[in-house]
């Protein structure tokens, strides 16, 4: 059985007052169903009232929307860079069977257009 969102609420809560600091990261809200973006929201909302620290990855076009529902959002934006992303991209194609020229084109491709992929927002006002 899942917990409804109060019963969450109420669970982090709890379990935070044994805690000198608690953060909780969101990652990838612009994957979730439109339906659960509004609920993760609501929740994000609930645990702003608590001394809990929200992070939420996302991509930029979601800055209008998260601005709108959520009060007190500072926005960090966070650019993927190059090498990190040719690294990843090499470990994961190591075991393929590809060709070099292949691979290289695949590289190129993500790299050119990785740019500031994601953004990181929080729902306090402290410093990131």
């Amino acid at each position: 059985m899942t917990p409804d969102a109060t019963t969450f609420i109420e669970f982090i809560e709890l379990t935070s007052t044994n805690f000198s600091r608690v953060a909780i990261l969101l990652d990838a809200f612009d994957e979730c169903l439109p339906d659960e973006r509004y609920k993760i929201l609501k929740l994000v909302t609930e645990l702003q009232r608590s001394d809990i620290r929200v992070y939420i990855t996302t991509r930029p076009h979601y800055r209008t929307l998260l601005t709108e529902k959520v009060d007190g959002l500072v926005f960090k934006q966070i650019l993927a860079r190059e090498e990190d992303i040719k690294l990843f991209l090499e470990h994961r194609m190591k075991s393929e069977k590809l060709n070099n020229k292949l691979k290289a084109e695949i590289m190129s491709a993500i790299t050119q257009h990785a740019q500031g992929m994601y953004a990181i927002l929080s729902s306090s006002l402290i410093p990131i």
